[in-house]
């Protein structure tokens, strides 16, 4: 599937700073230039995931595969 390029922006940033305790929200809507309303609305009209479960998701996943990469080190 091909994505308009304020999600596959959006994509980027997250993956960029997924290993942040927190996602900073506030400069994420700087950088991309929309609302964070606006983001949530978007990201969930063309992904079909809420932005925030999105996060959660790639968080979790990110995290097995720390923990599947340590254990084989």
């Amino acid at each position: 599937m091909s994505y308009p390029l304020y999600i596959k922006a959006l994509i980027s940033y997250i993956e960029a700073h997924i290993t942040e305790k927190r996602l900073d929200y506030a400069r994420l809507e700087r950088e991309i230039g929309f609302s964070q309303a606006h983001m949530r609305e978007l990201f969930r009209r063309d992904t079909g995931y809420p932005l925030v479960q999105y996060v959660q998701m790639r968080k979790i996943k990110r995290s097995a595969l720390d923990l599947l990469t340590d254990e084989l080190e």
